[in-house]
């Protein structure tokens, strides 16, 4: 063959089915390997052969989150001992994502985080992986054993939950029982009643999500919440301040069931006899899904990010109001390529206080 050379096209096709050529290439027919005859290289999922059988369909249109778990199986070849693997796997996956609950003693010890699809996991005869956004996604597999090489490529639908979240917010508002010593104020994001007592009403912020029906045929929804706070107050004498960031409270904030939302009202509880306070909360609401199906991993849909901040005063006979307010005004989710994380966990009630010599005036 030397000296001897051909062309070959590649083409690609739309997702409306038009084929466009996009390249060409040359090759010198002296550089292929012609001396033996290919590997008879097929592609399975889970076991099953991709290209044919009753379940290669189904396992081609997975929905995010789901375990996707190839192996190859070579026509006539029941041994490859030694043989040499490379995998590529189409865009938008990971190799694991952990959440660790924390028990109420040891906050510190809840944790969640996302592993990344390794160089080396793509080397192994079997990898496992999943994929946490949606569209065509392509996975192909070289193999080399006994001086020999063959390749396939699987193409895959995967599917994601098209719920979208909205939000309606209120105010920040002040209440106080009395204006001894024994009495308190609070601060809320959210309103109060006529008794003084928090509206559940009308919490500070409240998140609706239009459902996907399909998708809730396939898998549970719920809500996820991080936050991060900041609080100071200034008492007569000193000052103390506290400041926070983790997971709120529970891996699962709420059921999101099909169409079901949640709220938030961060508030903050003092006696009166303070000068002024001040506090700063934000957060990111995510809406998760998870499939049904063996061995899934919870995966975000939509995020939305919130913050509040506000600042209030004792004024004369002990009286407070808040003086400054302000916060995102109903805002929405956005397609989330995210994973919630965290390295601590933030429960309420608790409020790490430092504190420290008066604030100069």
């Amino acid at each position: 063959f030397s000296g001897l050379t051909d062309t070959f096209s590649y083409y690609v096709k739309d997702m409306a089915g038009q084929e466009s050529e996009t390249a060409q290439v040359t090759v010198d027919l002296a550089m292929l390997d012609v001396t033996s005859e290919g590997l008879d290289v097929s592609i399975n999922r889970n076991g099953n052969d991709l290209a044919n059988g009753p379940l290669a369909e189904r396992l081609l249109n997975p929905w995010a989150g789901e375990q996707i778990a190839v192996s190859v199986r070579v026509k006539g070849k029941a041994n490859l001992q030694g043989a040499k693997y490379q995998w590529t796997v189409g865009s938008g996956a990971i190799d694991n994502y952990i959440q660790v609950e924390a028990p109420d003693d040891h906050h510190e010890l809840g944790h969640a985080e996302v592993i990344p699809l390794s160089a080396d996991e793509l080397k192994t005869a079997a990898p496992i992986f999943y994929w946490y956004t949606g569209g065509t996604k392509g996975v192909s597999v070289t193999v080399t054993a006994l001086g020999q090489t063959g390749a396939d490529i699987a193409i895959f639908t995967v599917h994601r939950p098209q719920n979208h979240i909205t939000s309606v917010t209120t105010s920040v508002n002040c209440f106080q029982t009395g204006v001894n010593v024994t009495d308190k104020v609070v601060v809320r994001f959210g309103e109060f009643d006529s008794e003084g007592k928090p509206d559940p009403k009308k919490p500070g912020i409240k998140f609706s999500q239009t459902p996907d029906t399909e998708a809730a045929t396939i898998g549970g929804f719920r809500w996820t919440q991080t936050v991060s706070y900041y609080y100071q107050e200034s008492h007569p004498g000193f000052f103390n301040h506290a400041s926070w960031s983790g997971l709120d409270n529970e891996i699962m904030y709420d059921v999101a069931g099909a169409g079901v939302g949640t709220s938030d009202s961060p508030q903050l509880d003092m006696p009166p006899t303070l000068n002024w306070a001040e506090g700063c909360f934000a957060a990111d609401m995510y809406l998760m899904f998870k499939s049904y199906r063996p061995n899934s991993i919870a995966v975000p849909v939509e995020n939305v990010q919130w913050c509040v901040s506000w600042r209030a005063e004792r004024g004369a006979n002990n009286q407070w109001s808040v003086v400054s307010s302000n916060w995102t005004h109903d805002p929405e989710g956005v397609d989330s390529v995210w994973f919630p994380t965290w390295t601590d966990v933030v429960k309420n009630g608790v409020v790490p206080w430092v504190f420290e010599p008066p604030l100069p005036q």
